[in-house]
């Protein structure tokens, strides 16, 4: 953070805190030396003095009416989106993509791929420029969310062939190696394990651990029983990629991935809300089911997702890709043109929030907990996703919708600031 930035003090009022159990009405947060100073009723901050303490410095103030002040979003899980592609980056330019996910109200967001060498060399390189160009926003981009390469051939959905490998620790390395280290997160199905002994598959999740890099099941045919003695160390976080997606499924004789990952007390699941990845009611399963706090929503955005009149800039020569093959927009959902494969969603995380409230009827605070206090959990990252004093200030503002976000500040950086005229 340049010293500009830090010695500058915002105050954003006027809207209602969500905290992450109840809201607050006619709230005020202020924000010093990019941490949260006060976040609470305007009238607790007044009667603390800090009201006081702002009179004749230079303060950003910004008052809103009718909106919610939330923690900055998180996209745990994101090919692309508006264009932008992680995975066909000849053209990506990471600080046009930041800018954009700040317009829509996402703070950190880790750029996902499905498994290629290049692509994942490419996409390091692309991080590190940025971190060295962006040192103030260089906590935005954590690392990597890779789906592959070690999954099943039978659920791998839209990942082609070529992109998937038997596992071997020294093919594991490598991958680590091709991804310089920034790889976060990895998607791997179980059962690509299944020649190693019980005792024995604990320690590719531990090596996993070593890279800093947490273990996803997914894209597997994993039977309940597979899973039932899978033991990681306690202050190891697990998670499932996509919840229902690319996995053996939820049956009463063939128990599968997705019923584990529901009756599984510890596990992080991603859920994706679009209505067209999952089913309305099997999204409501998981909501009786599955314990809130270990619910994360996902977008699975592609290049195509949230692009202004979509479906016709799918359609003729100019169509985005996804990994070079062209993909069409119909409804909330993104398709592979040849094969018809679901792909990716044409929403965001901050549309999977609204459609959690309207849809799915859940509390404003615990739709936007997993898109943001879960996410950053789950990626052990202290003091962000709750807006209390002492957390970084990492700040969205939405209007009652969650359409439009209309203030994002990160670190006390202001990184986008919506028109209201």
């Amino acid at each position: 953070m340049n010293k500009q930035e830090d010695s500058r003090e915002i105050v954003v009022e006027g809207g209602d805190l969500v905290l992450p159990d109840r809201l607050i009405p006619n709230a005020v947060i202020h924000v010093r030396k990019g941490r949260i100073a006060f976040a609470g009723e305007k009238k607790h901050w007044v009667e603390s003095g800090l009201q006081g303490e702002v009179a004749g410095k230079r303060v950003k103030h910004y008052v809103f009416k009718d909106s919610y002040l939330t923690p900055a979003l998180a996209e745990l899980h994101i090919h692309g989106a508006g264009g932008y592609s992680f995975e066909d980056y000849s053209n990506l330019d990471m600080n046009e993509f930041a800018g954009f996910m700040s317009k829509n109200g996402v703070g950190i967001f880790l750029p996902t791929i499905v498994y290629d060498r290049s692509i994942a060399e490419s996409l390091a390189g692309k991080i590190r420029s940025y971190k060295r160009q962006k040192p103030e926003y260089e906590s935005r981009i954590p690392g990597i969310y890779m789906e592959g390469p070690f999954i099943s051939t039978v659920k791998r959905g839209g990942i082609l062939p070529e992109n998937i490998m038997d596992f071997t620790f020294e093919s594991f390395r490598e991958v680590v190696a091709e991804s310089e280290g920034l790889l976060r997160i990895m998607t791997i199905a179980p059962e690509a394990l299944s020649f190693l002994s019980a005792d024995e598959l604990p320690n590719v999740l531990y090596e996993m651990s070593n890279h800093g890099i947490i273990p996803a099941f997914g894209h597997s045919n994993a039977h309940f029983d597979d899973l039932r003695g899978i033991r990681i160390r306690p202050e190891q976080p697990l998670n499932v990629t996509h919840l229902y997606n690319g996995m053996s499924g939820i049956s009463h004789k063939e128990p599968g991935l997705a019923l584990w990952a529901l009756l599984d007390g510890e596990t992080y699941v991603e859920l994706n809300g679009d209505g067209t990845h999952v089913h309305p009611w099997a999204v409501e399963l998981a909501l009786k089911v599955k314990d809130h706090d270990r619910i994360i929503l996902i977008s699975d955005a592609v290049p195509a997702s949230s692009m202004e009149a979509s479906i016709e800039a799918t359609k003729g020569t100019s169509a985005p890709t996804l990994r070079g093959r062209p993909i069409e927009v119909i409804g909330n959902g993104v398709y592979d043109v040849e094969s018809g494969v679901l792909v990716g969603s044409n929403l965001l995380v901050k549309d999977m929030v609204e459609r959690m409230i309207e849809v799915h009827k859940l509390p404003v605070w615990e739709a936007v907990n997993m898109a943001s206090m879960n996410p950053l959990r789950l990626l052990q990252l202290e003091d962000r996703g709750t807006l209390k004093r002492g957390s970084f200030a990492d700040i969205s503002v939405f209007d009652r919708s969650f359409e439009r976000c209309l203030l994002q500040v990160f670190e006390g950086n202001v990184t986008h600031s919506a028109d209201l005229m």
